[in-house]
C-alpha cells in the first residue's frame, strides 16, 4: 500500500491541508511523507489495534470531530518530521492526537454544540473529557505517552490548564506538540482564521504555550501556505 493511500482517502477530510499548497518542493513533500506513511499505518495496516474503528467513533457524536482529530495528527506528524522523530516516536505522537479528543464521545451532544460561553457547570462537564479519554481506551495497547497526551493536552506551560494545572516540567513533551497543533486547528477551521492570526494568537500566550514547538509549527506551515507573506 502506497504512503499516499492515507491522503487519497482522507485529504478532503483533512480541513489543515485544504489551505495548504498541494504542489510542493521536496522538503515539504519528505515531511508530508512521513506523515502519511505513519497514518496509513495506523488507519490500515495495524496488526495490535483496529485504530480506525476507535477513530471512526468520534463521527458518532459530533461533525466536527472526526475532521479535528485527522488535522491534528496529520499537523502533529508534520512538526515530528521536521524534527527528525524516528518512526516509533511519530507512531507514539500519531496515537495520541488522533484519540485526543476522544473522551467526548462520552459527553452529551448538548455540552459538546454549545456554541457561545458555557456555564461553570457544563464547563466542568466539558473538562472531563480529557479524563474520560484515558478511560475510554484503558483497554487497548495505546503507549503511554500517547496516553498522556489524551490526559494533558489541555494543560498549559504556566498551569492554567486542566484537568491537573500542571506546569511545564510535568507536561508530557510529545503532549507539547499535540498541544500547539490542537489550537492552531482550532483557531484556523472552526474560527476560519488565517495562519498569522492564528500565530499571533497562540504567541500572545507566551506562558501558555511551549514556544520552541510553535516556532516548529510555523516553519512547516511557512513553506505550505499561500496566504503567508
Amino acid at each position: 500500500m502506497s504512503s499516499n493511500h492515507w491522503a487519497d482517502n482522507h485529504w478532503k477530510e483533512t480541513r489543515c491541508l485544504v489551505k495548504l499548497k498541494k504542489e510542493t518542493e521536496s522538503s515539504n513533500q519528505k515531511v508530508l511523507d512521513e506523515a502519511y506513511k505513519v497514518m496509513n499505518q495506523i488507519l490500515y495496516e495495524s496488526d495490535q489495534e483496529p485504530w480506525s474503528e476507535y477513530i471512526n467513533t468520534l463521527t458518532l457524536k459530533s461533525d466536527e470531530l472526526y475532521p479535528h482529530s485527522l488535522d491534528v495528527a496529520l499537523l502533529s506528524l508534520m512538526m515530528g518530521a521536521e524534527l527528525n522523530y524516528s518512526e516509533k516516536t511519530l507512531m507514539e505522537i500519531a496515537l495520541g492526537a488522533l484519540f485526543h479528543d476522544i473522551g467526548k464521545r462520552l459527553i452529551s451532544k448538548r455540552i459538546l454544540n454549545i456554541s457561545g460561553k458555557r456555564t461553570r457547570e457544563e464547563e466542568a462537564i466539558f473538562q472531563k473529557h480529557c479524563v474520560l479519554g484515558v478511560r475510554y481506551v484503558s483497554g487497548s495497547a495505546l503507549p503511554e505517552s500517547s496516553r498522556d497526551i489524551i490526559l494533558q493536552h489541555h494543560e498549559r506551560m504556566d498551569g492554567s490548564g486542566y484537568p491537573w494545572k500542571l506546569t511545564e516540567e510535568k507536561i508530557n513533551e510529545y503532549t507539547k506538540i499535540v498541544m500547539v497543533a490542537d489550537m492552531y486547528d482550532y483557531f484556523t477551521t472552526s474560527h476560519s482564521m488565517r495562519s498569522w492570526e492564528a500565530f499571533r494568537l497562540i504567541r500572545g500566550e507566551r506562558s501558555s504555550y511551549p514556544q520552541n514547538y510553535v516556532n516548529v509549527l510555523e516553519r512547516v506551515i511557512d513553506r505550505f501556505d499561500t496566504e503567508r507573506g
